[in-house]
């Protein structure tokens, strides 16, 4: 998986755009590449576009981990809001499912889109 880190830091957000195949080291790598540059602030709003991203191999099994991937990095991601940007249908469900197991043990409030435009609108709201 590959991913792309642009911070905004006058409108304190991070937006990660990914391309390629989805996994759970694929978005532990971004996860740890987001809250390991030199720009990122705790607290800073999250953007993450998985539209150009394949999940044919993505299962609820791999969602639970990828949970627990974010919440160990809570203190580093701090309160704020994160997006999640998912095109398909069953994308989106996996991405619901995330925020639903995950909203609750970390700081920041999680919304799933369908688009980017929508993403940016609610993170800048």
């Amino acid at each position: 998986m590959e991913f792309n880190i642009v911070i905004d830091e006058i409108d304190n957000y991070a937006q990660v755009i990914t391309s390629g195949h989805i996994d759970v080291n694929g978005i532990a790598g971004t996860l740890k590449a987001v809250v390991g540059d030199e720009a990122w602030n705790p607290g800073m709003d999250l953007v993450v576009d998985y539209s150009d991203s394949s999940t044919v191999d993505l299962n609820s099994e791999m969602v639970r981990e990828i949970s627990h991937l974010v919440k160990a990095e809570n203190n580093k991601l701090g309160s704020g809001k994160m997006a999640i940007v998912m095109t398909t249908d069953l994308d989106y469900g996996y991405a619901r499912m995330f925020q639903l197991l995950t909203e609750d043990y970390i700081d920041k409030e999680i919304n799933v889109y369908r688009d980017s435009e929508s993403a940016l609108k609610w993170i800048s709201s």
